[in-house]
This record gives C-alpha cells, structure tokens and sequence, in this order.
C-alpha cells in the first residue's frame, strides 16, 4: 500500500512538473551532434523538496526517476525565481525578465496579457538551430492567438492554453 501511495505520489510529482516544459528532441539526423532537451518547469516545487536536491524520501515522497534524469544531465542550482507562473514562463520562454514582456502578472482568461506575437522565445532559437520542439503542460503566456505555442516556436503543443473570453483557439 506504501509503495502504490509513492508511485502514486511520484506520478503525480512528475505530472505537476510536466507544466509547460519544453521537450526538445533534435532530429534523426541532428542527434548524433546535438544533445536532446528536456526542462522541467514545475509550479510550486520548492528546493528541497525532490531527491536529487535534498527532498524526495526525507519529505515523503521518493523521486528516483527525476533523480535519475537529473544524475544523467545538466542540473541548474542558481536561478531568480518570478512571484507565479506567468512571469515564472514568460522569462524561461524568453530569457528576459518577465515585466519586459508585459508579463509580471498572471494571464487568466478576460484579461489582455499575451505574449507579444514579436517576442523571441526559446522554441524559436531551438528550432533555428535545427531543433524539432515540443511543450507538454500548461502554456499560460496568453490566450491571444499570436502568443499561442504553435505560433510561437513549438512544432507541437499538448496542454493547456490560456484562451481568452470569446477567443476559440483552434
């Protein structure tokens, strides 16, 4: 029961960090000399609360596979944190500090914060460079059509966008 409750608990870790992260995967031929990306953004997960830095077991819940994943690449141990997930996206998408894109808020549906269609995000760079992407989660830069993932860099999108009212995003 313990070990179905972890597995459960772990699954559903996973899931939570499943928001809106770029999955990168180079092409058949590029694999050979470029490196897959995968980033995991996970909303409200604290420091120490996963394995690899410090958590997992010791707070209740094991996390082997993301401390597999992270003993297998690049861990990221210095960072600036934004207040939420808007600005938290919308400075990871582009590499700037999310009030330069007019996104230090949350973008919730009815209101008119998008990322701007001329914004430079880091699907684009990645798919220049060669890249075919991905995002899998929660999008949450905006229900404008132009700042939508699709149009934005990511060859696909699974998840959850943020459609403003009267917006049908298709």
């Amino acid at each position: 029961m313990a070990q179905t409750l972890a597995a459960v608990a772990e699954a559903l870790a996973m899931a939570s960090c499943l928001s809106v992260h770029p999955l990168l995967v180079g092409t058949a031929s590029a694999q050979q000399a470029k490196p897959n990306i995968l980033f995991i953004l996970g909303d409200n997960i604290g420091n120490g609360d996963i394995g690899v830095y410090g958590g997992g077991e010791l707070r209740g819940s094991p996390t082997p596979r993301i401390h597999q994943l992270a003993s297998e690449g690049l861990r990221l141990t210095q960072f600036l944190v934004e207040p939420s997930c808007t600005p938290s996206r919308a400075a990871l998408m582009t590499g700037r500090y999310s009030i330069r894109s007019g996104l230090s808020l949350v973008a919730v549906a009815g209101t008119p914060f998008s990322l701007p269609a001329n914004e430079i995000t880091m699907a684009e760079m990645l798919h220049d460079a060669g890249y075919a992407t991905a995002i899998v989660g929660k999008w949450h830069l905006g229900g404008q059509t132009d700042s939508q993932p699709q149009n934005q860099g990511f060859d696909e999108f699974y998840g959850i966008p943020l459609a403003t009212r009267g917006t049908r995003l298709e």
